[in-house]
């Protein structure tokens, strides 16, 4: 399986920081895409030992793990995840999936936009909490849809409410108010409705479109891992033109705004969309 692709360029536009979450991705997520994505693994389609699944814009493998955790022990899929950062691709590659044939998964640095697969390949095609970092959606969408076979099926989520960034742009306007916002990837891409426009400008059709919602709380060490987060590199730019006594205030208010939340949620409340849609046999 790992002769069959060939990767696409490995440079990549994204920030370093995301070679540095490969890491640390599901503490520092608070779980949170996990624990959305396996709210809706329901409605993935029926996985066989005949299905080839893409995961898309992989990360270190969230959503394989979910599928996998739910499948029959004696069922095996091909399972093939890209991601245009390396050091991603290198934690897919290191992660232990236990009940699959390791023959049978691969991971490849390759960019959404230039899927290095045939025409009407894939069985199911996942993008989990990745669409709002394509630097042209409708250009990931179209490889989504060419590189599905008849019959397929696509299922990409996104947020409704990304809980850390709401804690994160409140602790700003505490310090800060009179800054611009820390600015997270792809705001527009942040509804059902946003996703949708684009599948149908991408090739799907709208009778053969359908979306859910789904939401989570972390708790306890997913909290941890979200503080961890917001006080790491990643939120640099959250500061940026602010006095070093004001960085200084950014633990404790930030602390402030967390506990508020888990007054409010029991913990930090992420919300997401899952838009699942169905290629036409005619495609």
């Amino acid at each position: 399986m790992a002769d069959s692709y060939q990767p696409s360029s490995q440079g990549s536009n994204l920030p370093k920081y995301f070679h540095h979450l490969s890491q640390t991705y599901t503490h520092q997520t608070g779980n949170s895409t996990r624990n959305l994505f396996a709210q809706i693994a329901h409605r993935v389609a029926p996985i066989s030992s005949d299905s080839i699944i893409h995961d898309n814009a992989s990360g270190p493998g969230t959503a394989t793990g979910v599928i996998l955790s739910n499948l029959p022990p004696d069922v095996h899929p091909q399972i093939v995840a890209t991601d245009m950062v390396p050091a991603m691709i290198d934690a897919f590659k290191s992660t232990e999936f236990p009940g699959i044939n390791p023959n049978h998964i691969t991971g490849i640095v390759m960019k959404s936009e230039t899927l290095a697969f045939p025409a009407n390949h894939f069985t199911h095609s996942i993008t989990n909490f990745s669409v709002f970092n394509f630097a042209d959606p409708s250009i990931c969408l179209r490889e989504i849809h060419r590189t599905l076979k008849p019959s397929g099926q696509a299922v990409i989520t996104t947020w409704k409410r990304f809980g850390i960034g709401e804690v994160v742009h409140e602790t700003q306007r505490r310090v800060r108010p009179d800054l611009p916002l820390m600015k997270f990837s792809g705001p527009d891409m942040y509804s059902a409705d946003a996703v949708v426009d684009v599948m149908l400008r991408s090739g799907f059709a709208r009778d053969k479109i359908d979306f859910v919602s789904m939401e989570t709380v972390a708790t306890g060490e997913d909290l941890d891992g979200l503080r961890a987060f917001a006080e790491g590199q990643f939120t640099e730019s959250a500061r940026r033109g602010w006095t070093e006594e004001e960085k200084d205030r950014w633990g404790v208010v930030l602390g402030d705004v967390l506990e508020e939340e888990r007054e409010r949620f029991g913990g930090v409340r992420f919300e997401g969309w899952a838009v699942v849609a169905t290629k036409g046999d005619e495609q």
